[in-house]
């Protein structure tokens, strides 16, 4: 039985034209909005490396502090960091306008560092991602 509205006995619902429309602009709508998505995603995943640096640095300042270097062994800092999810490597050493501490980010689509100085300024390295995580691009010199 067809429900009809009104009095011209119009069948209620949509035309498969109407549908196919519909169809075609969510996914233009999607085709715009999905790099955005992914680069939101990728930032929320590089935080876990910039709060890993900041972590460092303060424990690599600290042995500054007592020692009067910075330490290549993460060892020797008073810091107990939680296993990496989103990067494969962490390194500390060096100072001045050089890295004390490191991350490196690999995946299938992303591939970059990022760095710490013994200012406290992060630095990303090695993908054109970096400007759009809000990192500021910096080779280590």
């Amino acid at each position: 039985m067809k429900y009809f509205h009104n009095s011209k006995k119009k069948p209620l619902g949509f035309t498969l034209l109407e549908i196919i429309i519909v169809v075609i602009i969510v996914g233009v709508m999607a085709t715009f909005g999905l790099p955005k998505y992914e680069v939101a995603v990728e930032k929320m995943r590089s935080q876990e490396g910039a709060n890993v640096l900041r972590a460092l640095w303060g424990a690599q300042k600290r042995y500054h502090l007592k020692n009067g270097i910075y330490t290549n062994d993460i060892s020797n800092l008073d810091i107990t960091l939680p296993a990496l999810e989103n990067f494969t490597s962490l390194t500390v050493g060096a100072g001045g306008n050089f890295p004390i501490a490191s991350v490196q980010r690999n995946d299938s689509k992303y591939t970059y560092m990022l760095w710490v100085n013994a200012n406290g300024d992060l630095y990303c390295v090695g993908d054109s991602l970096c400007t759009k995580l809000g990192y500021q691009e910096g080779a280590i010199r």
